[in-house]
């Protein structure tokens, strides 16, 4: 089994969620949401099992087994006990996100690939969290990182997601888009990606951004260097682009007057 490089994943901010919710039909709800709560606050599988089995209605019994196979920890299995199929395939994804950050590789792909709604957002947190891991790394170190997802059948584009996601969260760190080390084609790409999700934002608040010197425009954005300086032009080029000029007005047409 593979273990992720670059150290466990970080927790992703899924707290147990506890929702009170009205139930229509024959189930009175103050014993449904009681039902709901004594789940969540059971200090033990079996008993929160219980009262969650115990509630009647759907979603509302689904929701509550969902929050507690991911409160308990329990093994991706339980997951089959949820019959509604939204909740099951979250009750996959909240497991794969949890296998990752054991280090469980193998596991959380398996648990990705079976949540067919949310496949391609489950593998694409996966990916994101591996980024988030190694952001204290240059892309120089974390090539291996990347290439470790590239068994994800429902992102099969997965070493592009890592790296576009490394240097978003980077810079969402203050750290500025710097492609010097990149490992291949990919982490280029993934540095011009950011940037050029930047650019336009700069042009409008530069009054002379057609003719300003490259290293001037993107201060804090991106480093500077002769790539990034090139990938300045190339862009430029579009929107800097000088009107055609005007020609000779039109002769009139001989049969009009």
């Amino acid at each position: 089994m593979r273990k992720l490089s670059g150290g466990a994943l970080s927790r992703t901010a899924r707290g147990a969620r506890v929702l009170l919710f009205l139930i229509v039909g024959c189930e009175a709800p103050k014993a449904a949401s009681e039902l709901y709560v004594n789940a969540l606050q059971a200090p033990d599988w079996p008993t929160a099992l219980s009262s969650c089995e115990a509630i009647r209605t759907e979603p509302n019994r689904s929701d509550c087994l969902t929050a507690i196979t991911e409160r308990h920890e329990r093994p991706v299995d339980d997951c089959t006990r949820i019959t509604v199929d939204r909740w099951a395939q979250e009750c996959r994804f909240l497991y794969a996100e949890r296998a990752a950050r054991a280090g469980e590789l193998d596991a959380a792909f398996a648990a990705c690939d079976g949540t067919q709604t949310f496949g391609r957002e489950c593998s694409y947190h996966l990916i994101r969290e591996a980024a988030r891991a190694v952001l204290d790394k240059p892309p120089s170190e974390v090539p291996d990182v990347a290439k470790g997802y590239a068994a994800l059948t429902r992102a099969p584009d997965a070493e592009q997601l890592f790296w576009n996601a490394y240097f978003r969260e980077r810079l969402a760190q203050k750290t500025p888009i710097d492609p010097t080390g990149c490992p291949g084609q990919a982490c280029l790409d993934g540095a011009l990606h950011e940037m050029k999700l930047h650019l336009p934002a700069i042009k409008r608040s530069h009054n002379d951004f057609c003719a300003a010197d490259a290293d001037t425009l993107g201060v804090d954005i991106w480093a500077r260097g002769a790539v990034t300086a090139s990938w300045v032009e190339a862009w430029r080029k579009g929107p800097c682009r000088a009107p055609k000029p005007e020609g000779p007005p039109l002769a009139p047409h001989p049969t009009r007057r």
